[in-house]
């Protein structure tokens, strides 16, 4: 953040795309992918947390968040060192990966996740319930079928004492 701040004359608040694009392809001419990276990721950081501050006073921390469950900005103070704590939460410390992206935890790994499978004999079809369709609700006036097209709630399935969604075969 020291380098695109110095390059910017510290001025990060309303940067404009082409801006940004010179700097970074200013950068990759004379710098490595990897330290262009670090500048990509702080800059990512900043427009996501440090951005949102609305004010600093008396060690108190004023800033704007979105709520993930109304989906509308919120203003929350906090003290300085809980502000902070709250930030540190996201950043892992030196030298440690998210497990999630690596191994048979990425998202592109449903090849390896099958010969894994395989190689444990391990069959997923085993585990799952197969439900049984459910039964014809006549209407009331005709007699006829009633065609369910969607429902709102996952049907329920009781697995060896524990109540789970259903997995697999039936309607939801």
């Amino acid at each position: 953040m020291r380098r695109i701040g110095a390059y910017f004359d510290y001025q990060l608040e309303d940067l404009t795309q082409d801006q940004l694009l010179d700097y970074f392809h200013d950068l990759l001419g004379r710098l490595s992918w990897s330290a262009v990276k670090l500048d990509l990721y702080g800059l990512k950081f900043f427009y996501t947390y440090v951005k949102h501050i609305l004010s600093t006073e008396n060690g108190r921390v004023t800033f704007r968040y979105k709520d993930s469950k109304t989906k509308r900005y919120k203003t929350r103070t906090l003290p300085g060192k809980d502000f902070i704590r709250l930030i540190l939460q996201h950043v892992l410390p030196r030298r440690f990966r998210r497990s999630r992206d690596y191994g048979f935890l990425h998202p592109n790994s449903k090849g390896l996740i099958k010969l894994l499978h395989y190689l444990l004999k391990f069959k997923p079809s085993a585990w799952t319930v197969q439900m049984q369709p459910r039964a014809k609700i006549p209407y009331p006036c005709c007699g006829a079928a009633m065609q369910i097209m969607q429902t709102r709630i996952k049907r329920m399935m009781f697995i060896s004492g524990t109540v789970s969604p259903a997995i697999a075969g039936g309607s939801h």
